[in-house]
């Protein structure tokens, strides 16, 4: 069974059934696991919520044991709902706590590299593979320094990401974490992944992917090229159909590829990769859609040509644009 972050996070919420808790007992035994239960738990030791004194006392000990040998700062009491899990979890941090020092020893040779882009940047990063991800600004990739060949090859995004993702001789799986409760599975391939405010989107290129779900009620999904999946706020509903996948990663290329692209559309690429936010004066001027190449890099070529294919006026302020219609355009 694939242990993700969603999955965890249930084990500790006591809502798992008996198979999943067993499995990830077992994983939470193995200290090689340490650093990435850690990496994943971290919202909950960062802003738990307060809840009452809990009536086992050794499961927080435990807690500020762990916490503290793996960054040194205090962990404030997890909600657990019932007393049985308290000691399930008691039991499987223990074991956490066990292997932590070991771990610790690992740490130095292997460390996690976190690479990131600024807004309006975009970035390719070699993988210890050989693979390599090309970050969209405003975007973040995190993984281990090297991998060992008997382990999946994993890596966690914010933003906007292209792969291309080199084949194993053992088939070496290759995923990609997002916040979502699924996970991005490969063995070599070309695809996007894209993981924002309002939504998350994985395109694929070339190749073949997975999106395994932790959710026994949802259904894998399985890609073929040129097919579009996305998500808005949750697994629950998604949107899958078949589009030109260049069109989703023109941006690597530093252009941004159109078609019949509502300007609403425009306007939240350039939010989310530039950090520009963008005001229509008319509300009309939202629905009217462009078709073409445009500079993804050169913002006042980019500004010209809205201007002159739509009619437009735009004011420029810091971090804002503001859209109005000449006469012209009326």
């Amino acid at each position: 069974m694939e242990i993700t972050p969603e999955l965890l996070r249930r084990y500790v919420r006591d809502a798992c059934t008996p198979a999943e808790a067993l499995a990830v007992a077992h994983w939470l035994a193995d200290p090689a696991h340490a650093e990435q239960a850690r990496f994943w738990l971290q919202p909950d030791w960062d802003a738990p919520p307060r809840a009452p004194d809990l009536p086992n006392e050794r499961l927080e000990t435990l807690l500020g044991q762990l916490h503290e040998r793996l960054d040194e700062r205090p962990v404030r009491p997890l909600r657990r709902r019932w007393w049985a899990a308290s000691v399930r979890i008691a039991a499987a941090v223990a074991a956490v706590v066990v292997g932590t020092l070991a771990w610790k020893n690992r740490a130095a040779e292997v460390p996690f590299r976190t690479e990131r882009t600024a807004y309006g940047q975009t970035r390719t990063v070699a993988l210890p593979d050989g693979s390599t991800v090309t970050l969209n600004g405003h975007s973040s990739v995190r993984y281990a320094a090297t991998w060992a060949a008997e382990v999946p090859r994993e890596v966690w995004l914010e933003g906007e990401a292209y792969f291309r993702v080199r084949h194993r001789a053992n088939d070496q799986k290759f995923q990609v974490h997002t916040d979502l409760p699924f996970v991005v599975e490969v063995l070599g391939t070309e695809f996007t992944v894209s993981e924002r405010s309002k939504q998350t989107r994985v395109v694929l290129n070339s190749g073949k992917i997975r999106l395994d779900f932790d959710q026994q009620r949802q259904p894998d999904v399985v890609l073929k090229p040129g097919e579009l999946v996305e998500f808005r706020g949750t697994t629950e509903r998604f949107v899958r159909r078949t589009v030109n996948p260049e069109r989703y990663s023109s941006w690597k290329d530093r252009r941004l590829l159109f078609d019949e692209t509502p300007l609403t559309e425009v306007a939240e690429i350039l939010r989310e990769t530039h950090g520009l936010r963008v005001v229509f004066a008319d509300e009309t001027l939202a629905d009217r859609r462009v078709t073409g190449t445009l500079p993804a890099e050169n913002l006042d070529l980019l500004r010209t040509a809205l201007e002159q294919s739509f009619g437009l006026r735009i004011a420029q302020r810091p971090g804002e644009w503001n859209l109005h219609p000449t006469h012209s355009s009326l």
